[in-house]
C-alpha cells in the first residue's frame, strides 16, 4: 500500500483551546499563591467592592481572594460552561465558603456565569450599581489573544473599561509573548499557531493600549520573576485605575512604586 501518514497524537491539551484547564489550580497551592499576598497589600482599596473575575476557571482562586480581601460581591465568568458548573458545585459544597479552610472569613455574595468577554453579544450579570469596582484578568489575555486575535483582545479590554465604574481597579496578569508559542504548539490542530502568526499586538504593548483607553497605571504588584517559585508562573501583576472618561489618552501612566 501507500506510505502511511504519521498523524499527530491528540493529547489532553487539545480540548483546552481557551486555557480552560480543569485542574489548573491543582498545579499551584492557592493559599501560597503569591498573587493572593500581593493583592492583599491593597486590601483597603478592594474591601467592600463589587468584583468581576474574567476567566475565573473553577472559581477557587476567586473565592479565596474575594473572601480574604472582603469583597462585597463577586461575579466570576468563564467561556467554559463545564468550569462554571464546577465553580457553582464547589461554592455550594463549601456552604458558600471560600476554599481556604475554617480560618477563612465569611465569603462575599458570589455568582458564576458562562460568558465570553470577547463576544459582541456577551451576557455578563451586573451588580445593582450597574458597574464593577474591581476587574480581575489573571492569566487570561493570552487565550483571548490567541483565539480572537488583536481585535478580540482590544474589544475585551475596552469592555473591561466600560464595565468598571470611574476610579475602578483593573488587576492584570498578562502572560509573556514567549509563552504564546508553547501554548499554541500544544494545540496546533486547533489553528492557534496560525493565529499567533497573524498577531500584531504584543503583551509589552498592552500598557500603552490601556493608557489610551483611559486607564492609569497605579503600580506593579508583582514583577516577572518575583512569583517564580510557583514554577512556570513568574508573571507581572499590574494594578490600573479607570479614568473618568473614555479616550483619556493624554494622562500618562504613573511611575512604578
Amino acid at each position: 500500500g501507500g506510505r502511511k501518514v504519521k498523524r499527530r497524537k491528540e493529547t489532553e491539551h487539545d480540548e483546552y483551546i481557551y486555557g480552560n484547564y480543569d485542574k489548573y489550580y491543582g498545579y499551584r497551592a492557592i493559599m501560597s499563591d503569591p498573587r493572593v499576598a500581593a493583592l492583599l497589600t491593597r486590601r483597603e482599596a478592594l474591601c467592600g467592592k463589587h468584583w468581576l473575575d474574567v476567566g475565573c476557571n473553577n472559581g477557587q482562586l476567586t473565592s479565596v481572594l474575594a473572601a480574604r480581601a472582603g469583597a462585597a460581591s463577586v461575579t466570576g465568568i468563564d467561556i467554559d460552561e463545564r468550569l462554571i458548573t464546577h465553580a457553582r458545585e464547589i461554592h455550594a459544597a463549601a456552604g458558600g465558603g471560600a476554599a481556604g479552610g475554617p480560618e477563612s472569613p465569611v465569603p462575599p455574595e458570589m455568582q458564576f456565569a458562562t460568558a465570553n468577554i470577547a463576544n459582541e453579544r456577551h451576557n455578563i450579570p451586573l451588580p445593582a450599581s450597574g458597574s464593577f469596582d474591581v476587574v480581575l484578568c489573571l492569566s487570561v489575555t493570552k487565550w483571548i489573544h490567541l483565539n480572537f486575535g488583536d481585535d478580540g483582545l482590544r474589544l475585551s479590554l475596552q469592555r473591561v473599561y466600560d464595565l468598571l465604574a470611574p476610579g475602578g481597579l483593573l488587576v492584570l496578569e498578562p502572560q509573556p509573548w514567549k509563552s504564546y508559542k508553547k501554548a499554541a504548539t500544544k494545540i496546533s490542530d486547533k489553528g492557534l499557531l496560525a493565529r499567533r502568526g497573524a498577531l500584531q499586538m504584543r503583551p509589552d504593548g498592552f500598557d500603552a493600549f490601556l493608557t489610551g483607553l483611559g486607564f492609569v497605571k497605579v503600580e506593579h504588584l508583582l514583577r516577572c520573576g518575583e512569583n517564580a517559585q510557583a514554577k512556570g508562573f513568574g508573571r507581572d501583576l499590574v494594578l490600573y485605575r479607570r479614568g473618568p472618561a473614555a479616550g483619556l489618552s493624554d494622562v500618562p501612566p504613573q511611575a512604578d512604586s
